[in-house]
């Protein structure tokens, strides 16, 4: 989903497609009033952002393996701004976006004017991954969690430099997402949304993308082998107990990143299907995801003027279909008027 300067790679592109699809098809549910195997399916969306933590991951190890120098306080800052500001652009835009729909849109968003001047600061600083109660103003919350990761990437990358060790460390984080549990259940944190989606929490989604950036290196040692291995082994097995049992040993969001991961890499690089449409999702599949939240009160308009069904399944796939061309049509745009040439300045004047 986020921009980043590395090398477009076509599967991960493709990969970045289908999980903007699933998110779009997630919150076109919001607004109906659908049940049965085609509302689940689209509910289910929901975890394509566990798709984006895997490609976030697994591109941010390729461009720090691509980093020859050494590491300063001064390197670092230029690493941490540089993947700061490749969000800024579309996500300012989307909080004017969302600001000013708030003063003047018949859909405003609830709450006080306090509230939207404190969701606009968190979202804005890209700190809202430290916020319970500005998390997720404009389904923005993925970004305060990858910040997070972002900062912390140089430290766990020069420590996870093969294969073997980024194994260790998926399973690692997933014993830090029991123990998040346990403690936050002795404690007595009634799990809100952020408490359910913050940093720790998403830890093992975003390892996985560590461990298969290793294990599409082609590195071809026996540790190696054993390793991948290893991995295919417990993750299966934890699977297919979670599936048989009522024991959910791995988290259904790790569960999904996983099975979606491996879906988009066999399914969408190894089995020639070109899906170029997929690519062309991909690629603007940031702007898609911020501006599709900020096309909720004008739509949400136009059905109460319209008096939508909202029992209907056509009009679910309808509205769907004309939200994700909306948001892509406004993610094209600013890419080529603002992104591009943002871009462009901040490459050649400040060398990053």
């Amino acid at each position: 989903m986020t921009s980043t300067a590395v090398k477009h790679i076509e599967w991960i592109d493709k990969a970045k497609g289908l999980a903007i699809l699933c998110v779009v098809a997630c919150h076109s549910c919001l607004p109906f009033e659908i049940t049965g195997p085609i509302a689940e399916i689209a509910r289910s969306g929901q975890y394509g952002v566990s798709l984006f933590f895997v490609i976030s991951a697994y591109l941010t190890f390729l461009s720090l393996d691509k980093k020859t120098t050494k590491w300063t306080v001064k390197e670092y800052l230029k690493y941490f701004l540089h993947k700061l500001l490749r969000l800024i652009p579309v996500l300012y835009i989307a909080i004017l976006w969302n600001v000013a729909q708030y003063f003047i849109s018949p859909g405003r968003i609830p709450g006080s004017s306090v509230i939207i001047w404190k969701q606009a600061f968190f979202a804005a600083t890209l700190t809202n991954g430290f916020s319970p109660s500005y998390f997720n103003p404009w389904y923005n919350w993925y970004l305060g969690v990858l910040v997070i990761f972002i900062a912390l990437a140089p430290a766990i990358h020069k420590w996870i430099n093969t294969s073997t060790r980024a194994v260790v460390f998926f399973f690692a984080s997933l014993g830090i997402w029991w123990g998040t549990i346990l403690i936050q259940s002795y404690i007595g944190i009634k799990h809100t949304w952020f408490w359910d989606q913050w940093f720790p929490l998403q830890l093992p989604v975003l390892s996985l993308g560590i461990v298969f950036y290793y294990f599409f290196k082609k590195d071809e040692s026996k540790t190696s082998a054993k390793a991948e291995s290893l991995f295919w082994s417990i993750s299966s097995t934890c699977i297919l107990l979670s599936i048989c049992t009522s024991v959910k040993i791995l988290p259904i969001h790790v569960a999904a990143g996983l099975l979606l991961s491996v879906i988009s890499f066999y399914l969408l690089n190894r089995s020639g299907i070109s899906a170029v449409w997929l690519k062309y999702l991909g690629e603007y599949s940031y702007g898609i995801y911020l501006f599709h939240g900020c096309l909720r009160a004008p739509f949400r308009f136009l059905f109460n003027m319209l008096d939508i069904n909202r029992s209907s399944i056509i009009t679910l796939l309808v509205y769907f279909v004309l939200i994700l061309i909306t948001s892509l049509v406004c993610a094209i745009i600013v890419n080529k008027y603002i992104e591009r040439p943002f871009f462009r300045f901040t490459r050649e004047k400040l060398k990053l």
